[in-house]
């Protein structure tokens, strides 16, 4: 059980130099929708490394590279190479000889041990991948421009050790005629000059910089958060955020044991096209606008209690644990072993979410919180496993990208659920979680501000548990089966769940379809399409699963096209709901009107892809118009795809055959 000696996602030559710093002078230009400026590397050569570095290679992608320095000495003589990776998925290396016409003064100093700054002056390109421009009808505001640069698109705003495997501090000089935000302590805002000056002393690796510039306002959501985002959404977030970040900070630092290794913990809401629900970029945590409780533009009047909020902020919850554990804190040493990040951090999000919601990590309600939560993971793992490409290969836990295919490509739930029902596993396998918190907290302390293999993670179970409980590492050793786990694809063994919160749904949606089915039938029973008590009951994330339920039975959808009395309780009677989180209701009523030929155009399917770039209701959305028109489904996206993030145009052209 060895860490890997490489990581295959990144042409650099990382693995012989410790990088300390990259600094950052940088201009944004919108107009021509470029970066350009300079970015310094400050390494030096590891201090264990018994060979000669000939060269310094750093990971590209389609950068216009202009000049390079050592210590401030102009480098006549580089490469930008082609191209390379599976169609050309990991960039192009970029190679500095360090003897450049017989002159060996680079090689002797950077073998020597000496500290070196490289400075090299570039600019990106119309084909960078890691750069979203809005104009101002894509925004609805003010041009914009955002980074997204997991996994490997750091390399197409930066030349840089682009990998998870390497961490260092950041700084930064930004200039732009519109705010800035940055994954960094602000040094100076200059609005005036649009000067803006970052940074981070957080060692971090390069797919969690945020870069974010644009019509930006910032409010107070709690004693060391602000949230950054567009004028006419500040009072949605601030309302929507505030009565829960600190709360949620403060119940992670007492489950881990530690404080948040940063001193301020801050949002950005970005605007509609961002793709994922939220990314745990450092500092400036960047959120989809989808979660907001009204609509973009319109301020909601709901008083919404803490615990409403909190089940809107599922997401928040688990971009949060990112920052202060698993993914920053301690971070997969290479893109196949993605579990160390996701799957820790879904195991974590759910003992959390239990805890600020009133359980005490030991209790009934804590066990029906998470049993809910895992049930939906379950399923949601089910369908990733019979429908995701080559599941032969990209179902396994532990993934081999050593072929050099871009790392999005093994992306899926995969590493999400199947990895936090290993956790689960060994929580069970190990007595309870009376017995496995411990190891939790040994684990984030052992490894802080670290890059790990999956093996580390393995060894340092056993390590833990032959000191803690001698009889739980012998069980360990003679019973637990880690290549049924880690090698094997498909489902893992099935866990055991607490099954009442799901089963309360699943109980009152099949009375709903046996109503439906009688209706149409001519026949009457006794159960009552109204809104009762029980589901007012619901928790938000029950509600979501019974309307979506109801679209899932085929029976029910065919007896429903002709049940008038189901089409007035599901279009008037949780009408009220819809806004409740608005775009979470809207996303399934319009599936569910799909899918019981409620409603068979397509004009508020492609309106809604228009104004959404969130992969979670996008995707889905494209397939089925896709099954209505295919054409149309084509014809929409091409449209539209300069809107999507670079990784949502991709899986969209996936999911359409393109």
């Amino acid at each position: 059980m060895e860490e890997p000696k490489k990581e295959p996602s990144t042409l650099s030559n990382f693995f012989q130099l410790d990088i300390e710093n990259i600094d950052l002078n940088l201009n944004i230009n919108f107009d021509k929708k470029i970066l350009s400026g300079f970015t310094t590397l400050s390494f030096t050569k590891k201090n264990n490394l018994n060979e000669d570095i000939k060269s310094i290679d750093l990971d590209t992608s389609f950068l216009n590279i202009f000049d390079c320095f050592i210590n401030d000495k102009n480098v006549p003589h580089f490469v930008v190479n082609s191209r390379s990776g599976k169609n050309g998925a990991l960039g192009s290396k970029l190679t500095i000889p360090l003897i450049q016409n017989g002159d060996d003064e680079f090689f002797k100093l950077v073998n020597s041990g000496a500290k070196i700054d490289l400075k090299i002056n570039y600019s990106t390109t119309d084909k960078c991948t890691a750069l979203i421009w809005l104009d101002s009808e894509q925004s609805g505001d003010t041009p914009y421009v955002y980074a997204q640069l997991e996994p490997i698109h750091c390399r197409s705003m930066i030349p840089c050790f682009d990998t998870p495997a390497v961490k260092c501090k950041y700084t930064a000089t930004i200039r732009s005629p519109q705010y800035v935000c940055f994954s960094g302590v602000p040094l100076e805002i200059d609005e005036k000059n649009g000067i803006y000056k970052f940074k981070q002393d957080y060692v971090m690796s390069t797919y969690l910089l945020a870069l974010v510039s644009g019509n930006i306002k910032k409010g107070s959501i709690g004693p060391r958060s602000k949230v950054y985002t567009q004028p006419s959404m500040l009072n949605n977030c601030i309302k929507q955020f505030e009565p829960d970040m600190e709360l949620i900070l403060k119940t992670c630092e007492e489950y881990l044991g530690y404080k948040h290794p940063l001193d301020e913990i801050s949002l950005t809401v970005l605007p509609k096209s961002f793709g994922y629900g939220g990314i745990e970029t450092n500092s400036v945590i960047m959120l989809t606008p989808t979660m907001l409780n009204s609509a973009f533009d319109v301020e909601s009047s709901k008083k919404f209690t803490s615990k409403q909020t909190i089940e809107f902020n599922t997401v928040l919850i688990h971009e949060i644990i990112h920052t202060i554990s698993s993914g920053n804190y301690v971070t997969n040493y290479n893109w196949g072993e993605m579990f160390l990040n996701e799957g820790w951090t879904v195991y974590l999000e759910r003992k959390i979410l239990a805890r600020v919601l009133g359980g005490s990590g030991y209790d009934t309600l804590t066990d029906e919180i998470i049993g809910f939560e895992n049930v939906n993971g379950w399923n949601s793992l089910k369908e990733t496993v019979a429908t995701f490409h080559n599941p032969e290969r990209f179902t396994k836990l532990l993934q081999d990208y050593s072929d050099g295919i871009n790392p999005d490509d093994g992306f899926s739930t995969v590493f999400y659920e199947k990895g936090c029902f290993l956790l689960f596993f060994l929580e069970s396998f190990v007595g309870g979680a009376e017995k496995f918190d411990p190891f939790v907290r040994y684990y984030f302390n052992t490894f802080k501000y670290k890059s790990i293999s999956i093996w580390e993670f393995v060894n340092s179970i056993y390590e833990f548990y032959y000191s803690f409980d001698i009889e739980i590492f012998k069980k360990l050793t003679d019973e637990m089966d880690w290549d049924l786990w880690l090698l094997t694809p498909g489902l893992p063994p099935t866990p055991k769940f607490n099954t009442k919160r799901s089963k309360e749904v699943n109980n009152l949606a099949q009375l709903w379809i046996d109503k439906a089915k009688a209706e149409s039938s001519g026949k009457q029973n006794n159960v009552s399409f109204n809104v009762d008590s029980s589901i007012k009951n619901f928790s938000i994330p029950q509600l979501l699963l019974f309307l979506d339920s109801l679209s899932e039975f085929k029976q029910w959808a065919e007896a429903s096209q002709t049940s008038s009395e189901f089409i007035k309780a599901y279009d008037k009677k949780f009408e009220p709901l819809f806004n409740y989180p608005e775009f979470e209701f809207r996303y399934i009523r319009w599936l569910a009107y799909t899918k019981i030929s409620l409603d068979k155009t397509t004009d508020r399917l492609i309106k809604f892809v228009s104004v959404i770039g969130r992969m979670k209701f996008v995707r889905p959305l494209y397939v089925v118009l896709k099954d209505i028109n295919n054409q149309l489904a084509i014809e929409t996206f091409k449209k539209l795809e300069g809107f999507y993030s670079n990784v949502c145009a991709e899986m969209v052209k996936k999911d359409l055959g393109l």
